[in-house]
């Protein structure tokens, strides 16, 4: 028997230093049981692109919120590490060059497919070892969960 559950997608951008936007579009690894609360977490994640054993990944990390100490306090951690060649754990996309200082960028027209390494986007990003990424909105999509009768 199937069960309808909701994975929560994550879309994050940044201005890099030749003024182009870079975009990436993350499905999370996390199923949820009702949209409803998969809609409620999307502010409990973000990603980073930093270095990892010598090479440049994205992490996603999830924000856990300890309420219960007398100190607030925000503990994390990575439950999705992607690296360049997992290129069907993301989608990225780039300013067209044609369409760079435009005041409304349309995604459809002004955005092309990239397919840099991320070590050479990190590099257009800062100088830094990591960028924290901007998370701009998220989507929710249904996926069936199998149910052990």
């Amino acid at each position: 028997m199937n069960k309808i559950k909701y994975k929560l997608g994550l879309y994050f951008s940044d201005r890099m230093y030749d003024d182009r936007d870079i975009s990436f579009s993350i499905l999370l690894p996390i199923e949820f049981n009702t949209e409803k609360k998969a809609i409620a977490s999307s502010g409990c994640f973000f990603a980073k692109m930093e270095y990892l054993y010598g090479e440049v990944v994205i992490n996603i990390y999830e924000k856990n919120i300890d309420f219960e100490s007398k100190k607030f306090k925000i503990n994390s951690k990575i439950i999705k590490t992607i690296r360049w060649q997992n290129y069907y754990s993301y989608t990225c996309s780039i300013t067209k060059k044609e369409s760079i200082g435009k005041l409304c960028n349309d995604p459809f027209i002004d955005e092309e497919p990239c397919s840099e390494k991320f070590e050479v986007i990190l590099k257009n990003l800062t100088s830094k070892r990591s960028f924290l990424l901007q998370n701009l909105s998220y989507w929710v999509e249904p996926v069936f969960a199998k149910i052990n009768s």
